[in-house]
C-alpha cells in the first residue's frame, strides 16, 4: 500500500488530512527499519542449526574421548614401567654375573 493510499483511508475513517500524514510519515519511518520476510530468509533456523550441529562432538562425546586416552596413557606408562623394572633386574643380573666371572678370572691369575 502507497503512502497517499493510506492518508486516504485514514481521512475516511475521520483523520484531517495533517494528523493523516503525520501518522503515514511515523508509520513509514517506524517500519522502514523492520526486516521483511525476505531479509530473514539468508537466516539460519533453529532447525537448521540443529542440522548442521549435529555431527560435531558434544560435551560429554569428548569427556568420553579425553578419559579413553588417558586410560590409553596409562596403560602405556604401566606397560613402560614394568618393561624398565624388568630392564634393571636383568641389569642387575649381568652385572653381578660379570662381577662373578671377573673374580673367578681374577682368582686364577
Amino acid at each position: 500500500m502507497s503512502e497517499v493510499e493510506f492518508v486516504k483511508i485514514l481521512e475516511k475513517s475521520g483523520f484531517v488530512r495533517q494528523q493523516a500524514e503525520a501518522q503515514v510519515k511515523v508509520m513509514s519511518d517506524f517500519t522502514k527499519n523492520l526486516a521483511t520476510k525476505d531479509d530473514l530468509e539468508c537466516f539460519a533456523t533453529k532447525d537448521d542449526l540443529k542440522a548442521a550441529l549435529k555431527d560435531y562432538a558434544t560435551k560429554s562425546d569428548l569427556k568420553y574421548e579425553i578419559q579413553l586416552v588417558n586410560n590409553r596413557i596409562e596403560a602405556i606408562a604401566n606397560t613402560i614401567i614394568v618393561k624398565l623394572g624388568s630392564l634393571m633386574v636383568a641389569l642387575f643380573v649381568i652385572t653381578g654375573t660379570v662381577a662373578t666371572i671377573v673374580g673367578l678370572w681374577l682368582a686364577k691369575i
